[in-house]
């Protein structure tokens, strides 16, 4: 049964967690959380609810995006790839998608993107961890579990310390997906027939945050949501060991980010699709 907390006590449940007598591991150490669910699940709420509960929150999505942006350090390389994806110095994502689709050897081309890709996502996101001090870090990354599953992890959280399962009925899901827009029955059933199941997600989870229980409206929904992320953060604060701050070695004045200490340093997966969002950016999205 779920137990809905007004907005009001998520603070407090945090806080006890945090400063609680009996709950603080022995050293304070940072956590790096994997966050991921499947399309239309509700990953993009709820890294918004894990920000105000004090997470330092990664988008893969929103790094690709950056980097298509004019300026963006992917722009001129697929530029060489593809000049007519690019247009007044921004990377055209549906045009993208169809040099890619329409080439002679799509797989091929689709290699070619990610080689470039690829390498700049997971520096973005190396260069956030490094960056922050906070002791909680969430990094949303697209087809997580798929990507763990092909490096041959059945189970368990892998390189992370933690991986937060977001989830909602089918029923669910599949409206929230078809309401928006360049959505299509055909394009959803591509999409989930490439995205791992429920069942077959939940052995990698510790935590699960459903965010449509049944018989919640869409507000009492999102309460519950939070509850549930709260409930979590405070699991992993007790884990952390005490309200101190971590601070990581960061110089800002450098090109590249400094190398983090062996000991802390994090092994992150590297990335297994250019981005999986809804624009229309790559589809089908490969993990080979």
């Amino acid at each position: 049964m779920c137990t809905v907390f007004g907005t009001r006590a998520l603070p407090i449940l945090v806080r006890f967690a945090v400063f609680g007598e009996g709950l603080m591991a022995a050293k304070p150490r940072q956590l790096i959380v994997g966050l991921t669910g499947g399309i239309g699940c509700g990953k993009s709420t709820l890294l918004k609810e894990l920000r105000q509960l004090g997470a330092a929150c990664s988008d893969d999505d929103a790094i690709v995006h950056e980097l298509y942006e004019p300026g963006g350090a992917a722009v001129e390389p697929l530029r060489c790839l593809c000049p007519w994806a690019v247009e007044s110095g921004r990377v055209q994502r549906e045009a993208l998608a169809k040099y890619i689709q329409t080439s002679e050897d799509p797989s091929k081309t689709l290699r070619s993107v990610e080689s470039v890709v690829h390498p700049l996502v997971l520096e973005a996101r190396q260069r956030f961890v490094q960056s922050t001090d906070a002791w909680l870090v969430v990094l949303d990354i697209p087809l997580l579990l798929e990507g763990l599953r092909a490096q041959g992890v059945q189970s368990g959280s892998g390189h992370l310390d933690s991986i937060l399962l977001v989830t909602c009925s089918v029923d669910v899901q599949r409206e929230r997906c078809l309401a928006r827009a360049k959505m299509t029955k055909e394009k959803l059933d591509f999409i989930l027939s490439k995205q791992m199941t429920l069942s077959e997600r939940l052995p990698y989870a510790e935590f699960v945050v459903d965010t449509a229980p049944r018989g919640l409206d869409e507000r009492s929904s999102l309460i519950a949501a939070r509850a549930q992320a709260a409930k979590a953060v405070a699991t992993l604060a007790a884990r952390h060991g005490g309200p101190w701050r971590i601070h990581l070695p960061v110089e800002p004045r450098l090109t590249q980010p400094r190398p983090l200490e062996a000991s802390i340093r994090p092994k992150l997966l590297p990335p297994v699709c250019v981005t999986f969002d809804l624009d229309d950016t790559l589809f089908p999205t490969r993990l080979s």
